[in-house]
């Protein structure tokens, strides 16, 4: 039995009908469930991912299905586990016969909130009106889920141009609706514009920016949201956007003189992110192209003139940069080849 049970200001879900042996978890905790589990209470009122994995008589768990949750204040939500369809099925619209709190609650789990503690920290730029607009229309990941061709990355795209025999259709209701990221020009642009905003994104930052309804706050909401879906959710191809965005943001250096809060705040974000990630699993699925070194590369040689950028970005800087360096061991000061002026015998 579990206690501790509060609805002050704080949510309640209640589980009706989990199978013992379920895995199941809120953000960045999970439990085994007992025969008397019955849900999860004192969850802070904000965005939480809910997830949970059948497991067989014989031990052998299912891929993790996650749910995405903005709880309010006082909020009383219930999900009822349907053993055919193995999901977990918003059951608001059968309230009345479910059992009441009083019933169920020294059957809650509290939410853990010591092994959540960071939770917030990784997730403050989620919004109601952001998840609204890019989770997938069924609410959930799972085995299924994708992201949409047009936002992922190029390399996918090319995987399925390489071939006109490849069919790939798309469920449309399983897709995370991620934003687009900019990629054209105006038709007055002149190649010497074009070659500039190549070099330094920053044209395509301000695009990006302007189409998204709360702007800079969205880009860093979806930064997290990919993020989340990527690590918790197992969602792979959400790794994708967030790389795409990580590129974006990182090949700015003119932005970095005009918006130096910005910067701060995606360094918080990214920083945060990057110690969430066991270090043996980042080596395997990120470190294998060294994208991120060639990334973090471009984006701290800005701030190799620092006469136009804020001091307190370039201390902010350079503590993750010192931090990079330190966990992954790095070498970001290396000249790529590929970087070096070509000389040409004459």
């Amino acid at each position: 039995m579990f206690s501790g049970f509060s609805l002050s200001d704080k949510g309640c879900l209640i589980m009706d009908n989990v199978p013992p042996g379920t895995e199941v978890g809120i953000d960045y905790h999970s439990w085994y469930t007992g025969t008397q589990f019955k849900g999860i209470s004192n969850i802070p009122p904000g965005f939480h991912m809910l997830f949970f994995s059948a497991t067989d008589k014989y031990g052998n768990g299912a891929s993790r299905t996650s749910y995405f949750l903005f709880v309010k204040k006082s909020a009383l939500l219930y999900r009822k586990y349907d053993k055919q369809l193995e999901d977990l099925i918003d059951n608001q619209s059968e309230e009345s016969n479910l059992p009441s709190i009083e019933e169920v609650a020294k059957y809650l789990a509290p939410y853990p909130l010591e092994q959540c503690a960071k939770w917030p920290q990784h997730t403050n730029y989620i919004n109601d009106d952001l998840l609204q607009r890019v989770q997938p229309l069924l609410k959930k990941l799972d085995a299924l889920t994708e992201v949409s061709l047009q936002t992922s990355a190029v390399r996918k795209k090319k995987v399925f141009n390489l071939d006109s025999r490849i069919v790939h259709k798309e469920c449309e209701e399983g897709l995370i609706r991620f934003s687009k990221i900019p990629d054209t020009f105006p038709l007055s642009t002149t190649p010497a514009e074009k070659t500039l905003h190549c070099i330094d994104s920053t044209y395509f930052l301000k695009q990006f920016i302007n189409s998204l309804p709360k702007g800079e706050d969205d880009i860093l909401g979806e930064l997290q949201f990919a993020f989340i879906c990527f690590l918790l959710g197992q969602v792979y191809d959400a790794f994708d956007h967030w790389k795409a965005l990580i590129n974006l943001i990182a090949s700015c250096q003119n932005y970095l003189s005009e918006n130096h809060e910005f910067f701060c705040k995606f360094i918080d974000i990214v920083e945060r992110q990057l110690e969430e990630i066991p270090e043996d699993f980042f080596v395997d699925i990120v470190a294998q192209n060294n994208f991120l070194v060639k990334t973090f590369k471009n984006f701290f040689t800005n701030f190799d003139n620092p006469e136009q950028i804020n001091n307190k970005l370039l201390h902010r800087a350079s503590i993750f940069k010192g931090k990079i360096i330190e966990r992954f061991h790095w070498d970001l000061d290396y000249e790529d080849e590929e970087d070096l002026p070509v000389v040409v015998d004459i």
